[in-house]
């Protein structure tokens, strides 16, 4: 049986002073808010829309909306394996924002003598579930429940995404400024010889 104490008032005053806590969560909401900005980045880009409008638009709108909007605007990339790879890095990012979402709003409890955020939404019946170890427990306490093993790999999965976005990104910028300096060789009498001096060979167009 699943050992769970949480929400002990007054509360312990360690929530706020314990590094080991303090510092997986502020790993992993640091992690996160790089996601973010890599979604913000990746909106920009594919939708071509300038830098203050974009900010406008996109921070105006929940986590959700934001995902929903950068999905759709994935599936127009013309370049079938880098869609493919977007579309997977988003789906993650989904999953991440949902656990995210629950750790914030969350509280410090302990978890089989070990600190874990427990979601504020959880219910009695969720915590006789997760006790008695049913097995509808078992896939609440992964929803509900984060430890700092838990955190940590949350952590890692965040890296992960942003590293795959950065990646993402920096692609199409590439792609863009290859199709910037084409278009410009194509009204100068030597352009051929002008790509080359970019580093582009005119003849893989």
């Amino acid at each position: 049986m699943a050992g769970i104490m949480y929400n002990n008032i007054p509360f312990d005053e360690n929530d706020l002073s314990n590094p080991d806590t303090n510092f997986a969560l502020g790993q992993f909401m640091t992690a996160w808010s790089q996601v973010e900005s890599l979604c913000g980045f990746l909106f920009r880009n594919l939708s071509q829309i300038g830098y203050e409008i974009g900010n406008i638009i996109f921070d105006r709108v929940g986590a959700r909306e934001q995902i929903e909007i950068l999905t759709e605007l994935i599936h127009l990339m013309p370049n079938a394996e880098q869609r493919e790879s977007a579309s997977k890095a988003m789906k993650e990012v989904e999953s991440l924002s949902r656990a995210r979402n629950k750790i914030v709003h969350a509280g410090w409890g302990l978890f089989n003598g070990e600190p874990a955020r427990f979601w504020h939404g959880i219910t009695n019946a969720h915590f006789d579930g997760i006790a008695t170890d049913t097995a509808q427990g078992k896939a609440d306490r992964e929803r509900f429940i984060f430890t700092l093993p838990d955190i940590a790999t949350l952590t890692g999965r965040s890296v992960s995404v942003r590293q795959t976005l950065e990646s993402i990104l920096q692609e199409l910028k590439e792609k863009q400024r290859r199709e910037q300096l084409l278009q410009h060789a194509r009204r100068l009498p030597n352009g051929d010889e002008w790509l080359r001096r970019q580093g582009i060979d005119p003849t893989q167009q």
